[in-house]
């Protein structure tokens, strides 16, 4: 086994954690494929994973010191900095100590505002950390999870359950975000309709899409992520042509 340092492998982690583990820590060292597999498409199982999951003691440990240090020492500084923005940037300041491997570069403008004013809410609201496992994604990226994922599940459709090809990823878009911890999705899937974020398959508690365009009405959430090209027989061709 070996330390996930590369992108891809990143990634994977976030792609590949299931609703029973990813409720913990990701164990960094352990390989991506060797990670356990999903709920099946299809069932509940996320769903009531994120409802039934009780917060752990250490993230609540972690919530409260992260905003003891926000009050005492980053707020002040911030306020110096950003009058007007002080209690955004001392967020956004703590939750980088917690989350540090987390990256928003590459969302759209709109998502990443979106998405900072929700946890800056969540925060100081209701003292709830949100953080980031994977957010945008580069086409040639998603094409190696897509992959990785086909040859592990051994064809196109089931593959397509878990992860889509680039064309159709709105992680490429800039729009989607996998965020943990459960508590801190559990915020956002309450909460989040109030900035456009909303919670779009019913297998991944974690996986977030910024959509404006719905004018606050939620989007019909879907089974898995290849729920839509169910009834198209040309999708299989077509993903496997990417």
């Amino acid at each position: 086994m070996h330390a996930p340092n590369s992108t891809l492998e990143h990634h994977l982690f976030a792609e590949s954690s299931a609703p029973f583990t990813s409720c913990l820590p990701i164990r960094r060292g352990a390989e991506p494929h060797r990670l356990p597999s999903r709920a099946h498409p299809g069932t509940d199982v996320a769903a009531d994973t994120l409802r039934t999951t009780p917060p752990r003691a250490r993230d609540r440990v972690y919530a409260l010191g992260a905003l003891a240090l926000a009050v005492l020492l980053l707020l002040p500084v911030a306020f110096i900095r950003r009058p007007g923005h002080a209690r955004a940037l001392a967020c956004r300041w703590a939750l980088a100590l917690r989350f540090p491997t987390q990256d928003l570069t590459g969302l759209t403008p709109a998502a990443r505002h979106a998405f900072d004013a929700a946890r800056t809410e969540a925060f100081w609201r209701h003292r709830r950390l949100i953080g980031v496992t994977s957010g945008y994604r580069d086409p040639a990226t998603q094409q190696q999870l897509f992959d990785v994922e086909v040859r592990r599940s051994g064809s196109v459709a089931a593959a397509r359950t878990l992860v889509l090809p680039p064309a159709e990823s709105s992680h490429v878009r800039g729009i989607a975000l996998d965020v943990r911890p459960c508590e801190g999705a559990r915020w956002l899937e309450e909460h989040g309709g109030r900035f456009d974020l909303y919670r779009t398959y019913d297998n991944e508690w974690w996986h977030f899409e910024h959509r404006p365009e719905t004018a606050g009405i939620p989007p019909l959430r879907k089974p898995h992520p290849g729920a839509a090209q169910q009834m198209n027989p040309n999708a299989e061709t077509r993903a496997i042509a990417a």
